[in-house]
């Protein structure tokens, strides 16, 4: 008897998780992206707080105070990220009878990971947006709740913003835009695109400044060069995703040094 009740357990447990994740493909496949957004998730620069962070996961099968969790510890990764990051850029070449060409050319992000608990002690959980399937939590070093909106809006009705293709330019900040296509998670579109505009911060204050730290090393007919980049004060502005193209869009901005 205990034998089949175990069995019928194990059936049961089985037939959920099966239910779940046909659910997850039909619901979380990308042509239901189109959905309301809160409004803080879509213009994060308008809050008026000091400094805020936007952390993502995905909803967890068994309880959403897990999904939370993480999210919120992304959140904490994102504001040190914000305070200082290096943007390390690797790239590989050969070197044959025909030229050089490039390899790899891969960027590496590297922060002080060990700032990331107490960031996450201290900061305030503004709000927490639970959609079908992923979890966003809005993290900021001032318990600034009734600084911004909560009001929900639809992403597939947005209209083009101007800086998707003409990025702001003025005397205190380097702005920049990166993008992502649109994956089969939701997430890894949104962080893909916040990389790409970090990235795109670097290669535009790479251009700007000399006193970079730059190595190389010859081996054999290889040559592996290394270019690190500091970037101080980036502030996540805005989101959009292009509904037609199904691309996921970021504005970011750092002050000018």
């Amino acid at each position: 008897m205990q034998k089949k009740r175990s069995n019928l357990l194990l059936k049961n447990s089985i037939l959920r998780k099966s239910i779940f994740f046909f659910l997850l493909f039909v619901f979380g496949c990308p042509e239901h992206f189109g959905q309301s957004f809160p409004l803080w998730l879509m213009n994060q620069g308008d809050i008026r707080c000091r400094k805020t962070a936007v952390g993502f996961s995905l909803r967890s099968y068994y309880q959403d105070t897990s999904a939370v969790s993480l999210a919120i510890a992304r959140a904490a990764e994102q504001l040190v990220k914000q305070e200082r990051v290096s943007i390390v850029s690797l790239k590989s070449f050969w070197t044959t009878a025909r030229g050089t060409e490039v390899m790899d050319n891969a960027f590496v992000e590297q922060f002080d990971t060990t700032l990331v608990p107490n960031i996450r002690e201290s900061a305030a959980v503004l709000d927490t947006y639970i959609s079908d399937d992923f979890v966003a939590v809005l993290l900021s070093t001032d318990n600034c709740k009734e600084s911004f909106s909560k009001e929900l809006i639809n992403i597939s009705t947005q209209s083009e913003p101007d800086w998707v293709t003409d990025i702001p330019q003025n005397d205190h900040y380097i702005y920049a835009v990166g993008s992502a296509p649109e994956y089969y998670y939701k997430t890894s579109s949104l962080y893909e695109a916040e990389k790409q505009a970090y990235y795109a911060l670097a290669a535009s204050k790479n251009a700007k400044l000399k006193s970079l730290q730059k190595s190389e090393t010859i081996v054999e007919e290889q040559r592996k060069e290394e270019i690190s980049v500091e970037l101080y004060g980036v502030e996540i502005l805005k989101r959009w995703r292009d509904d037609k193209e199904k691309v996921f869009y970021v504005l970011a901005r750092m002050p000018k040094q």
